[in-house]
């Protein structure tokens, strides 16, 4: 449990400080929040649409992260020179 608990975190904190960098707005930490959500409940209620909703829920949204990073210009990921 302690494990699943550090996981859902992480990917709570890894979506907002990816929206914090500018990459992405507000809803890409909401829909990873959102999906961690109706997932949690929908399995615990044994709600067969809940329960998959929130899987779906998120492959969309790092779905749509992936696909704007895969268009990313290579000098986005350029490292700046050192000075």
């Amino acid at each position: 449990m302690p494990g699943m608990i550090g996981s859902f975190l992480g990917l709570v904190l890894v979506a907002v400080a990816y929206a914090w960098g500018g990459r992405a707005g507000w809803w890409f930490p909401a829909g990873v929040l959102a999906g961690i959500l109706v997932w949690l409940f929908g399995a615990s209620a044994w709600n067969l649409v809940l329960g998959l909703g929130g899987p779906v829920i998120l492959l969309v949204v790092f779905g749509i992260v992936g696909v704007s990073m895969i268009r990313m210009r290579d000098e986005e990921w350029a490292t700046p020179a050192a000075a």
